[in-house]
Protein backbone atom coordinates (compact mmCIF):
# COMPACT_ATOMS: atom_id res chain seq x y z
CA UNK A 1 0.00 0.00 0.00
CA UNK A 2 1.09 3.51 -1.00
CA UNK A 3 2.23 5.83 1.44
CA UNK A 4 -0.42 8.06 -0.10
CA UNK A 5 -3.16 5.59 0.64
CA UNK A 6 -2.01 5.09 4.33
CA UNK A 7 -2.04 9.19 4.40
CA UNK A 8 -5.95 9.25 3.44
CA UNK A 9 -6.92 6.19 5.77
CA UNK A 10 -5.40 8.17 8.94
CA UNK A 11 -7.22 11.69 7.69
CA UNK A 12 -10.47 9.28 7.44
CA UNK A 13 -10.00 7.48 10.88
CA UNK A 14 -8.99 10.83 12.50
CA UNK A 15 -12.07 12.81 10.84
CA UNK A 16 -14.38 9.59 12.15
CA UNK A 17 -12.69 10.08 15.46
CA UNK A 18 -13.49 14.00 15.70
CA UNK A 19 -17.21 13.25 14.89
CA UNK A 20 -17.68 10.70 17.35
CA UNK A 21 -16.27 12.35 20.33
CA UNK A 22 -18.07 16.13 18.79
CA UNK A 23 -21.41 13.77 19.04
CA UNK A 24 -20.49 12.10 22.86
CA UNK A 25 -19.62 15.73 23.95
CA UNK A 26 -23.17 16.89 22.50
CA UNK A 27 -24.86 13.90 23.96
CA UNK A 28 -23.12 14.61 27.67
CA UNK A 29 -24.31 18.40 26.73
CA UNK A 30 -27.37 17.18 26.87
CA UNK A 31 -27.63 14.84 29.60
CA UNK A 32 -25.93 17.73 31.66
CA UNK A 33 -29.03 20.41 30.91
CA UNK A 34 -31.50 17.36 31.50
CA UNK A 35 -29.73 16.49 34.82
CA UNK A 36 -29.15 20.37 35.87
CA UNK A 37 -33.31 20.18 34.70
CA UNK A 38 -34.46 17.82 36.57
CA UNK A 39 -32.52 18.98 39.63
CA UNK A 40 -34.24 22.46 39.58
CA UNK A 41 -37.45 20.73 39.38
CA UNK A 42 -36.79 18.86 42.06
CA UNK A 43 -35.28 21.48 44.40
CA UNK A 44 -38.72 23.44 43.46
CA UNK A 45 -40.90 20.50 44.39
CA UNK A 46 -38.97 20.03 47.47
CA UNK A 47 -39.54 23.87 48.19
CA UNK A 48 -43.24 23.27 47.76
CA UNK A 49 -43.73 20.45 49.83
CA UNK A 50 -42.16 22.09 52.78
CA UNK A 51 -44.12 25.32 52.02
CA UNK A 52 -47.09 22.56 52.29
CA UNK A 53 -45.78 20.93 55.11
CA UNK A 54 -46.07 24.92 56.58
CA UNK A 55 -49.49 25.27 55.63
CA UNK A 56 -50.61 22.18 57.54
CA UNK A 57 -48.98 23.09 60.64
CA UNK A 58 -50.63 26.25 60.78
CA UNK A 59 -53.75 24.83 59.47
CA UNK A 60 -53.52 22.65 63.00
CA UNK A 61 -52.53 25.32 64.87
CA UNK A 62 -55.47 27.51 63.97
CA UNK A 63 -57.56 24.65 64.44
CA UNK A 64 -56.04 24.47 68.40
CA UNK A 65 -56.36 28.37 68.94
CA UNK A 66 -59.44 29.16 66.78
CA UNK A 67 -62.24 29.72 68.88
CA UNK A 68 -64.58 27.51 67.18
CA UNK A 69 -67.90 29.71 68.54
CA UNK A 70 -70.56 27.99 66.12
CA UNK A 71 -69.34 24.15 67.28
CA UNK A 72 -69.52 21.98 69.64
CA UNK A 73 -66.40 20.46 71.17
CA UNK A 74 -67.19 17.39 70.09
CA UNK A 75 -67.87 17.89 66.33
CA UNK A 76 -65.21 20.40 67.15
CA UNK A 77 -62.78 16.81 67.49
CA UNK A 78 -64.62 15.12 64.36
CA UNK A 79 -63.86 18.00 62.07
CA UNK A 80 -59.87 17.35 62.98
CA UNK A 81 -60.69 13.74 62.33
CA UNK A 82 -61.63 14.46 59.21
CA UNK A 83 -58.89 16.90 58.41
CA UNK A 84 -56.41 14.23 59.11
CA UNK A 85 -58.45 11.53 56.95
CA UNK A 86 -58.24 14.03 53.93
CA UNK A 87 -54.71 14.25 54.72
CA UNK A 88 -54.30 10.73 54.83
CA UNK A 89 -56.46 10.01 51.52
CA UNK A 90 -54.53 12.38 49.41
CA UNK A 91 -51.13 11.08 50.65
CA UNK A 92 -52.34 7.55 49.15
CA UNK A 93 -54.27 9.16 45.93
CA UNK A 94 -50.77 11.34 45.72
CA UNK A 95 -48.99 7.54 45.86
CA UNK A 96 -51.09 5.43 43.44
CA UNK A 97 -52.84 7.98 41.17
CA UNK A 98 -50.27 10.44 40.38
CA UNK A 99 -47.48 8.20 41.35
CA UNK A 100 -45.01 10.39 43.23
CA UNK A 101 -44.03 9.03 45.97
CA UNK A 102 -42.35 11.83 47.37
CA UNK A 103 -45.29 14.06 47.93
CA UNK A 104 -47.28 10.68 49.25
CA UNK A 105 -44.69 10.30 51.99
CA UNK A 106 -44.86 14.10 52.91
CA UNK A 107 -48.69 13.94 53.37
CA UNK A 108 -48.47 10.43 55.11
CA UNK A 109 -45.49 11.95 57.44
CA UNK A 110 -47.88 14.81 58.65
CA UNK A 111 -50.15 12.42 59.21
CA UNK A 112 -48.49 10.26 62.07
CA UNK A 113 -47.05 13.48 63.79
CA UNK A 114 -50.66 13.81 64.27
CA UNK A 115 -51.20 10.63 66.35
CA UNK A 116 -50.04 12.55 69.62
CA UNK A 117 -52.71 15.67 68.95
CA UNK A 118 -55.76 13.00 68.61
CA UNK A 119 -54.62 11.44 71.56
CA UNK A 120 -54.05 14.23 73.54
CA UNK A 121 -57.43 15.53 72.79
CA UNK A 122 -59.33 12.42 73.28
CA UNK A 123 -57.43 11.82 76.41
CA UNK A 124 -58.72 15.55 77.40
CA UNK A 125 -62.78 14.48 76.52
CA UNK A 126 -61.91 11.37 79.17
CA UNK A 127 -60.63 13.07 81.52
CA UNK A 128 -63.39 15.95 81.13
CA UNK A 129 -65.71 12.86 82.59
CA UNK A 130 -64.06 11.54 85.56
CA UNK A 131 -63.02 14.79 86.05
CA UNK A 132 -66.49 15.71 86.53
CA UNK A 133 -65.13 18.63 84.32
CA UNK A 134 -63.01 20.26 87.28
CA UNK A 135 -59.89 21.85 85.62
CA UNK A 136 -57.66 24.01 86.78
CA UNK A 137 -57.97 27.55 87.14
CA UNK A 138 -55.21 28.84 85.12
CA UNK A 139 -56.27 25.88 82.39
CA UNK A 140 -56.14 27.87 78.65
CA UNK A 141 -59.81 28.10 77.51
CA UNK A 142 -58.67 26.81 73.61
CA UNK A 143 -57.49 23.70 75.52
CA UNK A 144 -61.07 22.57 76.81
CA UNK A 145 -62.07 19.47 75.46
CA UNK A 146 -64.77 18.45 77.50
CA UNK A 147 -67.92 16.09 76.79
CA UNK A 148 -71.29 17.08 77.52
CA UNK A 149 -71.64 13.11 78.88
CA UNK A 150 -69.94 9.80 79.09
CA UNK A 151 -72.02 8.59 76.40
CA UNK A 152 -70.10 11.34 74.26
CA UNK A 153 -66.84 10.61 75.48
CA UNK A 154 -67.14 7.01 74.55
CA UNK A 155 -68.04 7.96 71.27
CA UNK A 156 -65.35 9.99 70.90
CA UNK A 157 -63.11 7.79 72.37
CA UNK A 158 -63.88 4.88 69.86
CA UNK A 159 -64.95 6.48 66.94
CA UNK A 160 -61.24 8.88 67.06
CA UNK A 161 -59.51 5.56 67.89
CA UNK A 162 -61.00 3.14 65.49
CA UNK A 163 -60.23 5.73 62.91
CA UNK A 164 -56.92 6.94 63.68
CA UNK A 165 -55.24 3.04 63.97
CA UNK A 166 -55.99 2.24 60.35
CA UNK A 167 -54.79 5.71 58.84
CA UNK A 168 -51.70 5.10 61.39
CA UNK A 169 -50.83 1.96 59.93
CA UNK A 170 -51.39 2.71 56.26
CA UNK A 171 -49.04 5.75 56.51
CA UNK A 172 -46.47 3.96 58.52
CA UNK A 173 -46.53 1.13 56.03
CA UNK A 174 -45.89 3.61 53.19
CA UNK A 175 -42.74 5.60 55.20
CA UNK A 176 -40.99 2.35 56.02
CA UNK A 177 -43.01 -1.10 54.83
CA UNK A 178 -40.98 -3.44 56.99
CA UNK A 179 -40.93 -1.91 60.20
CA UNK A 180 -44.44 -0.30 60.06
CA UNK A 181 -45.89 -2.82 63.07
CA UNK A 182 -42.85 -1.53 65.37
CA UNK A 183 -42.87 1.91 64.27
CA UNK A 184 -46.63 1.78 65.06
CA UNK A 185 -46.43 -0.67 68.31
CA UNK A 186 -43.47 2.49 69.44
CA UNK A 187 -45.57 5.06 68.40
CA UNK A 188 -48.89 4.54 69.24
CA UNK A 189 -47.81 2.74 72.57
CA UNK A 190 -46.21 5.93 73.86
CA UNK A 191 -49.07 8.09 72.29
CA UNK A 192 -51.60 6.09 74.87
CA UNK A 193 -50.11 7.67 77.75
CA UNK A 194 -51.70 11.02 76.79
CA UNK A 195 -55.51 8.84 77.04
CA UNK A 196 -55.06 7.88 80.87
CA UNK A 197 -57.67 9.73 82.64
CA UNK A 198 -55.52 11.34 85.75
CA UNK A 199 -53.06 14.30 86.36
CA UNK A 200 -51.79 12.60 89.62
CA UNK A 201 -48.14 14.34 90.07
CA UNK A 202 -47.05 10.79 90.75
CA UNK A 203 -48.54 8.68 88.73
CA UNK A 204 -47.68 10.77 85.58
CA UNK A 205 -44.10 10.87 86.68
CA UNK A 206 -44.40 7.30 86.65
CA UNK A 207 -46.21 7.65 82.83
CA UNK A 208 -43.32 9.86 81.87
CA UNK A 209 -40.75 7.42 83.12
CA UNK A 210 -42.50 4.60 81.21
CA UNK A 211 -42.97 6.57 77.81
CA UNK A 212 -39.52 7.97 78.02
CA UNK A 213 -38.17 4.35 78.40
CA UNK A 214 -39.84 3.23 75.48
CA UNK A 215 -39.40 5.96 73.22
CA UNK A 216 -35.47 5.40 74.06
CA UNK A 217 -35.76 1.65 73.21
CA UNK A 218 -36.82 2.26 70.17
CA UNK A 219 -34.61 5.23 68.97
CA UNK A 220 -31.91 3.05 70.07
CA UNK A 221 -33.57 0.22 67.69
CA UNK A 222 -34.31 2.24 64.86
CA UNK A 223 -31.15 4.19 64.59
CA UNK A 224 -29.20 1.21 63.25
CA UNK A 225 -31.63 0.58 60.21
CA UNK A 226 -30.58 2.24 57.34
CA UNK A 227 -34.29 2.05 55.97
CA UNK A 228 -35.51 4.34 58.31
CA UNK A 229 -32.48 6.74 57.87
CA UNK A 230 -34.52 8.87 55.22
CA UNK A 231 -36.03 12.33 55.91
CA UNK A 232 -39.80 11.04 56.14
CA UNK A 233 -38.67 7.72 58.32
CA UNK A 234 -37.23 9.94 60.83
CA UNK A 235 -40.15 11.85 61.13
CA UNK A 236 -41.86 8.51 62.28
CA UNK A 237 -39.31 8.18 64.53
CA UNK A 238 -39.96 11.37 66.43
CA UNK A 239 -43.75 10.53 67.06
CA UNK A 240 -42.96 8.88 70.33
CA UNK A 241 -40.75 11.95 71.32
CA UNK A 242 -43.75 14.21 69.96
CA UNK A 243 -46.20 12.54 72.52
CA UNK A 244 -43.59 12.44 75.26
CA UNK A 245 -43.16 16.02 75.05
CA UNK A 246 -46.77 16.72 75.17
CA UNK A 247 -47.53 14.35 78.30
CA UNK A 248 -44.65 16.38 80.03
CA UNK A 249 -45.84 19.79 78.65
CA UNK A 250 -49.60 19.29 79.42
CA UNK A 251 -48.49 18.32 83.23
CA UNK A 252 -45.83 20.80 83.90
CA UNK A 253 -47.51 24.39 82.17
CA UNK A 254 -50.89 23.20 82.79
CA UNK A 255 -50.93 21.53 86.42
CA UNK A 256 -48.87 21.27 89.60
CA UNK A 257 -45.25 20.34 88.42
CA UNK A 258 -43.14 18.07 91.47
CA UNK A 259 -40.16 17.73 92.03
CA UNK A 260 -39.97 14.05 91.15
CA UNK A 261 -41.31 14.65 87.63
CA UNK A 262 -38.58 17.40 87.44
CA UNK A 263 -35.89 14.73 88.41
CA UNK A 264 -37.70 12.21 85.35
CA UNK A 265 -37.54 14.72 82.76
CA UNK A 266 -33.63 15.51 83.59
CA UNK A 267 -32.80 11.77 83.55
CA UNK A 268 -34.66 12.05 80.01
CA UNK A 269 -32.52 14.57 79.36
CA UNK A 270 -29.75 12.73 80.34
CA UNK A 271 -30.52 9.81 77.82
CA UNK A 272 -31.27 11.85 75.08
CA UNK A 273 -27.76 13.84 75.46
CA UNK A 274 -25.87 10.70 76.20
CA UNK A 275 -27.57 8.06 74.14
CA UNK A 276 -29.60 9.29 71.42
CA UNK A 277 -28.30 12.25 70.34
CA UNK A 278 -24.21 11.00 69.53
CA UNK A 279 -25.71 8.75 67.32
CA UNK A 280 -25.82 11.50 64.76
CA UNK A 281 -23.34 13.72 65.68
CA UNK A 282 -19.60 12.34 63.10
CA UNK A 283 -17.73 14.66 65.23
CA UNK A 284 -15.88 13.45 68.33
CA UNK A 285 -16.01 16.82 69.97
CA UNK A 286 -19.42 16.95 69.48
CA UNK A 287 -20.25 13.27 71.00
CA UNK A 288 -17.55 13.95 73.73
CA UNK A 289 -19.91 17.88 74.58
CA UNK A 290 -22.66 15.64 74.77
CA UNK A 291 -22.24 13.25 76.87
CA UNK A 292 -20.32 15.77 79.29
CA UNK A 293 -23.52 17.63 79.14
CA UNK A 294 -25.15 14.88 79.89
CA UNK A 295 -22.97 13.90 83.32
CA UNK A 296 -24.31 17.36 84.17
CA UNK A 297 -28.00 16.59 83.99
CA UNK A 298 -27.95 13.32 85.33
CA UNK A 299 -26.66 14.62 88.19
CA UNK A 300 -29.41 17.23 88.83
CA UNK A 301 -31.94 14.36 88.13
CA UNK A 302 -29.73 12.51 91.42
CA UNK A 303 -30.32 15.57 93.60
CA UNK A 304 -33.86 16.09 92.37
CA UNK A 305 -34.89 12.08 92.94
CA UNK A 306 -32.66 12.59 96.34
CA UNK A 307 -34.45 15.46 97.08
CA UNK A 308 -38.09 13.81 96.77
CA UNK A 309 -37.28 10.52 98.54
CA UNK A 310 -35.59 12.14 101.32
CA UNK A 311 -38.43 15.29 101.56
CA UNK A 312 -41.13 12.41 101.13
CA UNK A 313 -39.91 9.80 104.05
CA UNK A 314 -38.84 12.87 106.15
CA UNK A 315 -35.06 11.48 106.18
CA UNK A 316 -33.51 14.36 106.45
CA UNK A 317 -30.45 14.42 109.02
CA UNK A 318 -30.58 11.03 108.65
CA UNK A 319 -27.25 8.71 107.99
CA UNK A 320 -29.48 7.16 105.01
CA UNK A 321 -30.06 10.94 103.23
CA UNK A 322 -26.67 10.90 101.76
CA UNK A 323 -26.84 7.31 100.16
CA UNK A 324 -30.03 8.04 98.92
CA UNK A 325 -28.24 10.33 96.61
CA UNK A 326 -24.75 9.54 96.14
CA UNK A 327 -24.91 5.69 95.74
CA UNK A 328 -26.98 5.97 92.93
CA UNK A 329 -25.24 8.18 91.21
CA UNK A 330 -22.25 7.02 91.92
CA UNK A 331 -23.35 3.71 90.00
CA UNK A 332 -24.98 5.21 87.00
CA UNK A 333 -21.78 6.83 86.48
CA UNK A 334 -19.81 4.16 86.77
CA UNK A 335 -22.12 2.33 84.25
CA UNK A 336 -22.33 5.63 82.13
CA UNK A 337 -18.40 5.03 81.69
CA UNK A 338 -18.63 1.83 80.10
CA UNK A 339 -21.14 3.06 77.59
CA UNK A 340 -19.65 6.18 76.87
CA UNK A 341 -18.19 6.77 73.37
CA UNK A 342 -15.68 9.89 73.65
CA UNK A 343 -15.96 10.57 77.51
CA UNK A 344 -15.41 7.44 79.03
CA UNK A 345 -12.46 8.97 81.57
CA UNK A 346 -14.53 11.99 82.13
CA UNK A 347 -17.69 9.61 83.83
CA UNK A 348 -14.62 7.36 85.49
CA UNK A 349 -13.02 10.23 87.38
CA UNK A 350 -16.81 11.84 88.49
CA UNK A 351 -17.83 8.12 89.50
CA UNK A 352 -15.00 8.01 92.39
CA UNK A 353 -15.77 12.14 93.10
CA UNK A 354 -18.97 11.21 93.72
CA UNK A 355 -18.38 7.89 95.63
CA UNK A 356 -15.75 10.16 97.90
CA UNK A 357 -18.68 13.01 98.45
CA UNK A 358 -20.98 10.38 99.57
CA UNK A 359 -18.40 8.72 101.74
CA UNK A 360 -17.68 12.22 103.45
CA UNK A 361 -21.26 13.59 103.34
CA UNK A 362 -22.19 10.36 105.47
CA UNK A 363 -19.55 11.66 108.07
CA UNK A 364 -20.17 14.81 108.15
CA UNK A 365 -23.99 14.06 108.20
CA UNK A 366 -23.67 12.14 111.44
CA UNK A 367 -21.45 12.25 114.90
CA UNK A 368 -22.40 8.61 115.66
CA UNK A 369 -20.37 5.65 115.40
CA UNK A 370 -23.16 4.41 112.28
CA UNK A 371 -22.29 6.90 110.05
CA UNK A 372 -18.46 5.73 110.55
CA UNK A 373 -19.08 2.48 109.67
CA UNK A 374 -21.28 3.06 106.46
CA UNK A 375 -18.80 5.50 105.14
CA UNK A 376 -16.02 2.53 105.97
CA UNK A 377 -18.19 0.12 104.01
CA UNK A 378 -18.80 2.41 101.18
CA UNK A 379 -14.57 3.17 101.30
CA UNK A 380 -14.21 -0.97 100.84
CA UNK A 381 -17.13 -1.15 98.09
CA UNK A 382 -15.17 1.23 96.15
CA UNK A 383 -11.70 -0.15 96.40
CA UNK A 384 -13.57 -3.63 95.51
CA UNK A 385 -15.09 -2.33 92.36
CA UNK A 386 -11.97 -0.48 91.57
CA UNK A 387 -9.90 -3.92 92.06
CA UNK A 388 -12.23 -5.66 89.90
CA UNK A 389 -12.66 -3.04 87.12
CA UNK A 390 -8.84 -1.93 87.05
CA UNK A 391 -10.08 1.57 87.85
CA UNK A 392 -6.97 4.27 89.50
CA UNK A 393 -9.91 7.09 90.42
CA UNK A 394 -12.35 4.62 92.67
CA UNK A 395 -9.32 2.55 93.78
CA UNK A 396 -7.94 6.06 95.60
CA UNK A 397 -11.26 7.13 96.23
CA UNK A 398 -11.83 3.88 97.98
CA UNK A 399 -9.05 3.64 99.79
CA UNK A 400 -8.92 7.56 100.96
CA UNK A 401 -12.78 7.08 102.31
CA UNK A 402 -12.18 3.87 104.10
CA UNK A 403 -8.44 5.10 106.11
CA UNK A 404 -10.93 8.81 107.01
CA UNK A 405 -13.62 6.73 108.09
CA UNK A 406 -11.75 4.24 109.75
CA UNK A 407 -9.72 7.39 111.79
CA UNK A 408 -12.95 8.12 112.84
CA UNK A 409 -14.54 5.53 113.94
CA UNK A 410 -11.39 5.02 116.50
CA UNK A 411 -12.04 8.81 117.15
CA UNK A 412 -15.70 8.51 118.02
CA UNK A 413 -14.84 5.38 120.19
CA UNK A 414 -12.68 6.73 121.92
CA UNK A 415 -14.07 9.89 122.94
CA UNK A 416 -16.92 7.89 123.59
CA UNK A 417 -15.83 5.24 125.62
CA UNK A 418 -14.48 6.04 129.20
CA UNK A 419 -11.12 4.28 128.87
CA UNK A 420 -8.04 5.39 131.45
CA UNK A 421 -5.35 7.35 129.48
CA UNK A 422 -2.49 5.07 130.77
CA UNK A 423 -4.11 2.13 129.41
CA UNK A 424 -5.19 3.59 125.87
CA UNK A 425 -1.05 4.91 125.82
CA UNK A 426 -0.27 1.10 126.66
CA UNK A 427 -2.32 -0.20 124.01
CA UNK A 428 -0.84 2.23 121.31
CA UNK A 429 2.84 1.70 122.60
CA UNK A 430 2.79 -2.00 122.45
CA UNK A 431 0.83 -2.31 118.78
CA UNK A 432 4.06 0.11 118.25
CA UNK A 433 6.26 -2.43 118.63
CA UNK A 434 4.47 -5.29 116.78
CA UNK A 435 4.16 -3.31 113.96
CA UNK A 436 7.52 -2.68 113.58
CA UNK A 437 8.78 -6.17 114.83
CA UNK A 438 6.62 -7.46 111.93
CA UNK A 439 7.57 -4.64 109.56
CA UNK A 440 11.61 -5.64 109.81
CA UNK A 441 11.07 -9.47 109.47
CA UNK A 442 9.04 -8.69 106.59
CA UNK A 443 10.36 -5.58 104.70
CA UNK A 444 11.86 -7.59 101.40
CA UNK A 445 8.08 -8.99 101.04
CA UNK A 446 5.83 -6.17 101.50
CA UNK A 447 8.21 -4.15 99.36
CA UNK A 448 7.83 -6.89 96.41
CA UNK A 449 4.20 -7.13 97.58
CA UNK A 450 4.14 -3.35 96.74
CA UNK A 451 5.90 -2.86 93.64
CA UNK A 452 3.99 -5.46 92.31
CA UNK A 453 1.01 -3.84 93.03
CA UNK A 454 1.44 -0.75 92.34
CA UNK A 455 3.40 -1.83 88.25
CA UNK A 456 -0.65 -3.41 88.06
CA UNK A 457 -2.12 -0.57 89.15
CA UNK A 458 -0.08 2.11 86.93
CA UNK A 459 -1.90 -0.16 84.17
CA UNK A 460 -5.41 0.98 85.07
CA UNK A 461 -7.77 3.35 83.79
Amino acid sequence: MSIENVQVIQEVDEALAAERASVEKRSEERLTAATKERDKISRIGTLLRYIGVGVLMAAMATFMFQRWDTMTQVSRYFSFLAFTAGVCISGLLCGLKIGENKGARTLLGAVVTLIPIHCAQIGAFIYSRVANGVYESSYPSYFYFVAPTRTDALIVALGGLLALLPMAYMSYSVLARKHAKRLLLIGCGVSATLLVPTRDPLFVAGLVAVAGALAYIGERSFGSIVELKTREAFVARLVPFIALAMLIGRQSSLYRPTTILQGVEMALLSALLFGILPQFFKDKALVWASENVALLTTAVAALLFGDAVVSGFSLTGSVLAPLIVGLPLTVVYARMAHKAREAGAVFRAFSAVALFLTGVAELVNGAHVEAGLISLVIGILGVTYACINENKGTLFAGVSLAVISLVRVCFIAITSISVSPWILLGVIGVGTILGASYLERNFTKIRDSFSTVRRQVAEWN
